[in-house]
């Protein structure tokens, strides 16, 4: 059973699927093409079908629509059967003359101007009331008396009680799948991603949403560029317009690297830490990065190899992965990237998202453009820079393990003395705003294993393994760090799983 019937060209089969998911969001059944066709079924015969179940069309008018005799033929069809039809014109078009004479209807909806979400409300809002004003004129409808049973006997009688049971529940597991299978946030469960330029580089957003509405929100900033040494100080540009001074070499460096790599960071990425973790960053006064030590190794003739740098601080409960790598050939890249879990739910054009990080709530409004596309205003822990009308375009993608972002054993030596002078004094100069080592934060929640996966002692593939987690079994995850999630194990003890073997 449905209510509305959607007509549309092809050509437009974005705005239909966005205009369908908001009335069903809103409890207004549809039948759409070819989503509803049964596989086998005839295409025309189950259009008839549909138009003569339907107690209303919406017609998806464009200049694609307004030349298809198929979608003609369509209109005519419903006119003839009686039913109401609501014009919703997404092209500044007049209909033919062919199409005209059946649009003869007051309720002529223009969808012409962005956002189409505020068009297809007042469409939610028109359909609700021509179908509430059908319901008070409900069509005659003719009862036929039962036909005579002829008593059976006890065993026919127990056959068709069992028959009827089985039957029964059959049809309230049906009811069941096809209310879950279309429940909002189902819609939303799998993989998104966006990005948006920030300066010199571009942050790429991942929010990963599970069936019982857990999430995992992933900004990940990357940049790369040339280094430049002029006077002893070391410059970082993508292009002549994001040149920046990244401060004085560190003796014996090599490849060149700034005496305080924190200083080399741009003006943006601070920008983005402010916003996703509500808290106002501070660069360090002196240098909180960590030479990787098996980037730089010190034996002599041995092949120029990049200095890898890594700090792991922390803003606002936010553990971030921050990332330099200078290369021989004057290159560099940076990275920063960072996690945030939480619970998610939508319902009626309407989403909110939890952190359980921050403990703080954000939300907006949603809708969906075709199977692979969605439309969100806000954001999510508002990491982003959102369009001039506050708008975000997410695409449905493959799910992806996020980035490790748990913090390495440092090393305990320097390649250089003038980095053993950095390392030392990190500890005792880092900004109040920041901690050198992440911080656990402490959950509650139950997930399900999809990657079959060993339990670690500590947050490091380094260290002993303790037991192992399995495919489709539930743990219980006591605290988060980075990319790990801390585990209470059936044997009382508790370990560490990456976050990507749970969904």
């Amino acid at each position: 059973m449905h209510d509305v019937f959607i007509s549309y060209s092809s050509q437009d089969k974005a705005v239909a699927d966005a205009t369908c998911a908001r009335l069903e969001a809103a409890g207004i059944r549809c039948w759409i093409a070819p989503r509803d066709i049964l596989p086998g079924m005839d295409w025309g015969g189950s259009i008839i079908e549909a138009i003569e179940g339907a107690r209303l069309m919406v017609l998806i008018l464009s200049a694609s629509a307004d030349g298809s005799p198929q979608i003609l033929r369509e209109v005519e069809r419903a006119v003839n059967k009686g039913l109401r039809l609501i014009p919703l014109r997404i092209q500044d078009i007049k209909p033919g003359k062919n199409l005209e004479y059946f649009l003869g209807t007051p309720h002529w909806l223009d969808a012409i101007t962005p956002p189409l979400d505020k068009h297809l409300e007042y469409l939610v809002q028109t359909a609700k009331t021509l179908l509430e004003q059908e319901g008070d004129h409900p069509k005659e409808a003719v009862i036929q008396p039962p036909p005579a049973v002829p008593p059976t006997p006890l065993a026919q009688r127990k056959v068709l009680i069992g028959a009827g049971a089985a039957i029964g529940l059959l049809i309230l597991v049906t009811l069941f799948w096809l209310i879950h299978s279309r429940s909002p946030l189902s819609q939303f469960v799998g993989a998104w991603t966006t990005s948006n330029s920030n300066g010199p580089g571009r942050t790429y957003f991942t929010l990963e949403i599970a069936r019982d509405g857990s999430y995992m929100y992933q900004a990940d900033y990357r940049e790369a560029g040339q280094s430049t040494l002029r006077n002893g100080r070391l410059y970082l540009s993508k292009d002549a317009a994001f040149e920046r001074n990244a401060g004085p070499v560190a003796s014996g460096s090599k490849p060149p690297a700034p005496a305080n790599i924190a200083a080399a960071i741009s003006p943006e990425v601070w920008a983005l830490i402010g916003r996703f973790c509500g808290v106002a960053p501070q660069a360090p006064d002196s240098n909180p990065f960590r030479l990787v030590p098996e980037s730089h190794p010190p034996t002599p003739g041995a092949v120029p190899l990049p200095s890898v740098w890594e700090w792991y601080p922390t803003f606002g409960n936010m553990v971030w992965h921050l990332r330099f790598e200078f290369k021989p050939d004057g290159n560099y890249s940076f990275s920063a990237i960072t996690v945030d879990v939480g619970q998610f739910t939508a319902d009626k054009g309407i989403w909110s998202a939890n952190s359980s990080v921050l403990q703080t709530t954000t939300g907006g409004k949603y809708w969906f453009v075709g199977a692979k596309s969605m439309v969100m205003t806000g954001t999510v822990r508002g990491a982003m820079q959102t369009s001039g009308n506050g708008q975000t375009l997410w695409e449905r993608t493959e799910s992806i393990a996020l980035a490790q972002i748990t913090p390495r054993a440092f090393p305990s030596e320097a390649a250089t003395p003038a980095v053993a002078a950095a390392e030392a004094s990190a500890s005792s100069s880092a900004s109040p705003s920041s901690r050198a080592t992440p911080s656990m934060i402490t959950i509650d929640k139950h997930f399900i294993v999809t990657h079959q996966s060993p339990v670690y002692a500590q947050p490091d593939v380094s260290s002993s393994i303790i037991g192992d987690v399995r495919r489709r079994r539930k743990v219980h995850a006591i605290g988060f760090l980075g990319n790990w999630l801390k585990i209470e194990m059936a044997n009382g003890n508790s370990g560490f799983i990456p976050v990507s073997a749970v969904e």
